[in-house]
């Protein structure tokens, strides 16, 4: 039985020491995550730093009796090899501990004063004879703080004990490896309860690093575009980067971006630098720049374009690599309360889902090209207000590559220019115009495909026979005759065997609803229903939008009765239940009710499979069941389906891509042609066969 001493607040040796030496701000990992609004609450030895109990005892303890508090940002890496960084308020490492040397991570019980704290162990010796345990604890000032934080810790010990376990098979010496992947494992089972606090945006913004890599392949669809030669492909790429003014500090600071959008607030000065770096090809020098150009909006025309105030320019301190030139910094200010109108759309609030285009133009001369050049940027940005605040940053660089086709000039007197620019696109205008030309070609090939399963069609297209097996009807016939007789809470022997094999698409309506006991308070719930009807939803215009979408290919949703149908069920569910409301996915379960029963039995089978069977549990605040059901997901490929898991790992796909559809709409929403309504009916056959 393990003993347990009372903790003894104290500041890490490994804090006293860099706080002295460290005098200045410095720069961490590109792929590292900011967390802002932490509070270091001190570290006390344990003896037991696996315990959960002993840990959440020194958590306990420091929250309430701790006497020295520490305002920090933390700086979570996101591999194995890095170093979990605390910063102070002017970005000087306060401390740093090796990812590999955390042994434990737990988080405060909820409902309690420690809700909204999580601690972490570390070990630090030179052998098992003289190591010491210390159990960090911080404190965040927002309770979905936490969460976000345990799940990058989550995600880089997770991402380690796959990489090992992919490396034990195929290395010889297994003992160092097998312990190594036992220590990942044990972090990150300790994570697991912190899992299900992460909102979906904001799991896609913490699992999906910006990636903006150069295909070889890309390059010589570039070349074939403009009917090109390799030798005079000059490839650049251009990294745009957005701060903004702190009004304390009077410094600017980088601005979040997630999810492919920059996250930027009203009415603050700005400052736009752009670092244009060649990448290919014979250096070129970059001479000057000579205007940086913004406008709201893409493919916008030149004229549209407005002038920025020019800060500063010139090369890169860092030093090019191989053939690379160092590379050329820009640097604009961008004064939002004093531009004119031209810009006024990207200083004004935007709406929760909205986000709004933006062009930065740069034009640069560069030694040896007859004319200057113009780079423009397209990127994506939601305003917010002047005094929100983002608690989660990830320092995610929007990249854009360029490809100029350079012509060489003749030699000639009174020409000095070595070229002339015969082309420059970017590497998203052709992304677009490839993806246009191959949804193209899968038009012509599905025209003069006749397999089903080759065909582009749309979502609800096709037809399902009613046809059923005479032995097959007579079953269900002679049961559903003893189930109308008998008690509706009775089910009749034989049913489960019925619905595993399928229930006729001519009898779901009704054995749907009679499962799910829709005949308790009928009544009732078809005047609820009406009542709901007459009144207002505050989720009628995301309703309205998601309505075309829904099985467009179907005719019973082409037609006005149809659509009308699905918005008034969807409608009235958004009122009786409003803390889920309207969440999409929605639409698509009720559209295969309204296939099946008129919409006042449909809404009443509605209410039961989200509330009896607990489906509306995934579409509540923050998405915490349906991240837990990924969770679960994911364990259960790994131990019944490890090679599945392996192609999965490989490929890069996680289980939020193939479970979402699976979790939120049963599937419904994916299936094509004639097939989907039967894989409806199989799709309801685990929820109906359930008491």
């Amino acid at each position: 039985m393990e003993q347990e001493e009372e903790p003894k607040e104290s500041v890490p040796s490994d804090l006293e020491l860099e706080a002295s030496n460290n005098q200045k701000p410095v720069s961490s990992p590109n792929n590292c995550i900011f967390f802002y609004g932490v509070t270091y609450l001190g570290c006390a030895s344990v003896n037991a730093p696996k315990s959960e109990n002993e840990i959440n005892r020194v958590i306990t303890t420091l929250n309430e009796q701790g006497k020295v508090f520490v305002e920090i940002t933390m700086s979570v890496p996101q591999t194995i090899e890095e170093k979990i960084v605390l910063l102070d308020a002017q970005e000087a490492i306060i401390a740093q501990y090796k990812m590999s040397h955390v042994l434990f991570v737990v988080r405060g019980a909820k409902n309690t004063a420690e809700s909204n704290c999580f601690a972490f162990t570390t070990c630090h010796g030179d052998s098992s004879e003289n190591y010491i345990f210390s159990c960090h604890v911080f404190r965040c000032n927002l309770v979905d703080a936490v969460s976000k934080i345990l799940y990058s810790f989550w995600t880089v010990f997770n991402r380690q004990n796959q990489q090992l376990h992919n490396s034990r098979q195929h290395r010889t010496s297994e003992t160092s490896l097998s312990s190594t992947a036992g220590q990942l494992s044990s972090v990150a089972s300790s994570l697991l309860g912190s899992l299900t606090n992460i909102g979906s945006s904001n799991l896609a913004s913490l699992t999906t690093p910006s990636t903006n890599s150069l295909d070889p392949d890309f390059c010589d669809y570039a070349l074939k575009y403009v009917n090109g030669s390799k030798q005079d492909q000059y490839i650049f790429s251009a990294t745009l980067d957005i701060k903004e003014e702190e009004p304390k500090s009077q410094t600017f600071q980088l601005v979040p971006r997630e999810k492919e959008f920059f996250k930027l607030r009203k009415n603050i000065d700005k400052q736009i630098n752009i670092h244009i770096q060649q990448v290919t090809n014979v250096p070129l020098e970059i001479e000057r720049c000579f205007g940086v150009l913004m406008c709201q909006g893409r493919n916008v025309s030149n004229k549209d374009m407005q002038l920025l105030d020019l800060v500063s320019m010139g090369k890169s301190a860092e030093p090019g690599s191989g053939n690379r030139s160092p590379g050329y910094v820009v640097t604009a200010k961008w004064q939002p309360s004093n531009t004119n109108s031209a810009l006024h759309v990207l200083n004004e609030e935007t709406q929760k889902n909205a986000r709004v285009f933006m062009t930065m133009a740069v034009d640069l001369v560069i030694n040896g090209l007859q004319d200057p050049v113009r780079f423009c940027v397209e990127s994506k940005a939601r305003i917010f207000s002047q005094s929100e605040k983002f608690w989660v940053y990830q320092k995610n660089k929007h990249v854009e590559h360029f490809f100029l086709q350079l012509n060489k000039n003749k030699e000639e007197l009174g020409v000095n220019s070595m070229y002339s620019l015969k082309s420059i696109h970017s590497q998203t205008e052709l992304m677009r115009k490839k993806h246009a030309l191959e949804h193209e070609t899968k038009m012509e090939m599905g025209a003069n495909v006749s397999d089903d399963e080759n065909e582009v069609v749309m979502s609800g297209l096709g037809s399902v026979s009613k046809d059923c097996a005479e032995e097959e009807l007579m079953d269900w016939s002679e049961l559903l005759c003893k189930w109308r007789k008998s008690t509706w809470n009775e089910r009749p022997k034989g049913l489960q065997a019925l619905v595993r094999k399928g229930i006729p698409e001519a009898l779901r309506g009704e054995v749907w609803q009679l499962l799910a006991g829709c005949n308790e308070n009928e009544k009732s719930m078809n005047e609820s229903y009406r009542l709901l009807l007459s009144k207002d939803s505050p989720c009628e215009s995301v309703i309205l939008r998601d309505i075309n979408r829904t099985f467009p290919g179907h005719q019973f949703f082409q037609e006005e009765n149809g659509q009308q149908a699905l918005y008034k069920i969807c409608k009235a569910y958004s009122i009786y239940d409003e803390e889920v409301g309207y969440c999409q996915g929605l639409s698509f379960l009720v559209a295969s009710l309204l296939l099946h029963m008129p919409e006042e039995q449909a809404f009443n089978l509605l209410v039961k499979v989200m509330y009896k069977y607990e489906i509306r549990e995934i579409f509540k605040t923050n998405f915490e069941c349906l991240h837990l059901r990924f969770f679960q997901l994911e364990s259960l490929i790994k131990e019944f389906l490890p090679e599945l898991n392996e192609h999965f790992v490989d490929l890069n796909i996680e289980s939020h891509i193939s479970g979402k559809n699976l979790m939120s709409t049963l599937s419904i929403s994916s299936k094509k042609s004639s097939k989907y309504l039967c894989s409806t009916g199989r799709m309801f056959k685990p929820l109906s066969s359930q008491k």
